[in-house]
């Protein structure tokens, strides 16, 4: 399908890169002695070059990327989850997860250990499942919205929400008048049964359909 990058397919560990003599360790120092901005310059390059994969965006206080790294690890390994993928993106305040566990399954889990312990959660601050990746152009996304638009039933309600990173070239109202011709059920914007989430990053867009239930939100739960 033209412009279509990636969908999400199950979680398959990744192996250990073999050990290629004397140039592998010569690059592993040299790396290691560049200074940290030109590192990250280098993390940058390569996540925008990348075809994102994760089936989780994780939002959290920049100041804290450490603490809600290994907020995010400690969580997903208590799921079931040994070997997760946590990744700084190029958006400030943004983490790509890679997960084998049901990414709404994750939701629901945190809504839950959340219930039991609220101060178990105190870093990350949303929670996002994605199942598709694309091109960040009106022709790819409206490719991968016919994909997801079967997921809102007839009779079902449903709103769109758009949020753009590190991306100038659409307006958002524009990304939602093109994409919402395509859904033929009611849009509700206060109360609707399903949300078509469209979370652009640089030149890829990621998008789901979920129920309001499926993202978990700790400012919310938490009142402020």
């Amino acid at each position: 399908m033209p412009g279509f990058l990636s969908i999400i397919y199950p979680y398959r560990p990744r192996q250990p890169a073999a050990e290629s003599g004397p140039s592998r360790v010569g690059r592993i120092r040299f790396s290691a002695r560049l200074p940290p901005t030109v590192r990250l310059f280098r993390h940058i390059h390569q996540d925008l070059m990348m075809v994102h994969d994760y089936n989780l965006l994780v939002s959290y206080e920049r100041r804290y990327f450490h603490a809600s790294r290994q907020e995010i690890l400690r969580l997903l390994v208590e799921f079931g989850d040994p070997h997760p993928i946590v990744r700084r993106t190029i958006a400030r305040g943004l983490m790509g997860v890679r997960t084998a566990l049901r990414n709404t399954g994750v939701i629901g889990s945190l809504f839950t250990r959340f219930s039991q312990d609220a101060m178990s959660i105190r870093f990350t601050l949303k929670w996002t499942p994605i199942d598709l990746w694309c091109d960040a152009t009106l022709e790819s996304m409206k490719q991968s919205l016919a994909i997801l638009k079967a997921e809102i039933k007839p009779g079902e309600r449903w709103m769109m929400r758009v949020e753009k990173r590190r991306f100038t070239i659409y307006h958002r109202i524009d990304i939602i008048k093109e994409l919402a011709e395509l859904i033929d059920e009611k849009v509700d914007l206060k109360s609707p049964d399903k949300i078509v989430w469209v979370e652009i990053i640089g030149k890829q867009a990621g998008m789901k359909v979920l129920r309001p239930d499926e993202i978990f939100s700790l400012p919310k739960l938490r009142g402020y």
